[in-house]
């Protein structure tokens, strides 16, 4: 039987968070900030809702079940916010693999703190409208569905503030002239 990660990426579901937030702000996203940054979303990304939305002060943090989904959507939203049209504050974004946990008896569903704690880590250490993920985002998307070599770039270790030393690709944004889907994902 074929593997069908290998045939077609957009089937492999393995859920991923991607935690976004504005640089320079330490407290809550605002409403307005809230808002504008979901109308950027629909409007200039075209991403479809996703799958769990938390609020994470100073940021949210954005689940999609498909990795290929994240990665678009990151890519899009860096290239956005690099325009000389965007009106938002600089964004900071950070991605790593999510474990999703469903609560059957309360029929609620939310991420380990793991899965938050690790886009949060990186997103700190990304310039203003930066994209950063973590080695194993990286390797889910590289390896295991085998594309996406050409959208990360390997920055190394980077140090924290707190001098903790993390290992960190930079995810490239689309080229502003070209507003094409990545490899293997629906537009």
């Amino acid at each position: 039987m074929p593997d069908k990660t290998q045939t077609n990426p957009n089937q492999t579901r393995m859920p991923s968070a991607v935690f976004i937030g504005f640089a320079g702000e330490d407290g809550d996203i605002t409403a307005e900030q809230r808002s504008a940054l979901d109308a950027c979303l629909a409007e200039r990304c075209g991403m479809p809702q996703p799958e769990l939305s938390l609020p994470v002060p100073p940021g949210v943090v954005l689940c999609f079940d498909y990795p290929t989904r994240t990665l678009e959507l990151v890519r899009r939203l860096g290239a956005s916010a690099r325009s000389g049209d965007w009106r938002l504050p600089a964004l900071r974004m950070g991605v790593h693999v999510a474990t999703v946990i469903h609560d059957a008896g309360a029929s609620d569903t939310t991420m380990s703190a793991g899965s938050v704690d690790g886009a949060m880590r990186v997103a700190r250490l990304a310039a203003p409208n930066q994209a950063l993920a973590t080695p194993s985002f990286q390797a889910l998307v590289v390896q295991r569905l085998k594309i996406g070599t050409e959208h990360f770039r390997d920055l190394g270790r980077l140090t924290s503030k707190s001098g903790r030393s993390v290992a960190v690709f930079e995810i490239v944004p689309f080229s502003s002239r070209a507003r094409q889907s990545a490899p293997g994902t629906r537009s």
